[in-house]
């Protein structure tokens, strides 16, 4: 019986310590900056992307969370070569609209539109220029292969433990941390930033969720 007890009371000192072990640091609470998704939709006179996120507005990498909101960020690439004034209008939990602004260091025309509800499987935008609209469909470059956004962010805090650990204060990271999915020549990356006020450290993870690339940057006084 004595046997018993022990084993009993040793196997729950394991389990105890399996799970303080694995508690690590709370990475949630220091997101400022989440895209999980992106999708992509073509036609004879447009290509356009949409990036759904959720980050901190305004979105400064200083180390500090701002209070955060849900945006799409929308890019057009006009291929006829026609110019002037084009609007974007897609529906989620409702309509939205927004005009164009184009931008020199993207080569193309932006927008970013904040919504009440993040898009979660392909949807239609409607491009109008000179009175003219046209529908395109957007589907989804996220691989079913690819990990998930947490399994990402698990794995660099994993690699880089040690340095995370030492950044942080009563379990939690003590700046603020980017995640994106970035889409590649038909691959998917994930992006991880460990952001405090001095310094950014950048990982770059393949679809299976393992590290690749690794830098540390200052960040602009």
């Amino acid at each position: 019986m004595i046997k018993k007890i022990t084993a009993v009371f040793m196997l729950i000192i394991a389990l105890l310590s399996f799970s303080a072990c694995n508690k690590g640091v709370n990475l949630e609470e220091s997101l400022s900056r989440l895209r999980d998704n992106c999708y992509v939709g073509k036609s004879e006179n447009y290509q356009i992307y949409a990036y759904p996120e959720v980050r901190e507005s305004p979105m400064i990498a200083d180390g500090q969370i701002n209070p955060a909101k849900k945006t799409v960020i929308v890019k057009l690439k006009v291929l006829n070569g026609e110019s002037g004034e084009f609007t974007v209008n897609f529906s989620i939990d409702k309509e939205y609209s927004d005009t164009f602004s184009f931008s020199a260091f993207s080569d193309c025309f932006v927008t970013a539109i904040d919504v009440e509800k993040l898009p979660d499987k392909p949807f239609i935008v409607t491009i109008t220029h000179d009175g003219k609209s046209e529908n395109i469909n957007l589907e989804s470059l996220l691989l079913s292969d690819t990990v998930s956004a947490e399994v990402a962010l698990k794995n660099a805090y994993k690699h880089k433990k040690e340095y995370v650990d030492g950044l942080s204060e009563n379990g939690v990271f003590s700046g603020e941390i980017y995640l994106r999915l970035i889409t590649e020549g038909g691959k998917n990356y994930w992006y991880v930033g460990f952001i405090t006020k001095e310094t950014t450290l950048c990982l770059l993870l393949n679809g299976k969720g393992e590290v690749l690339e690794e830098k540390s940057i200052p960040n602009p006084m």
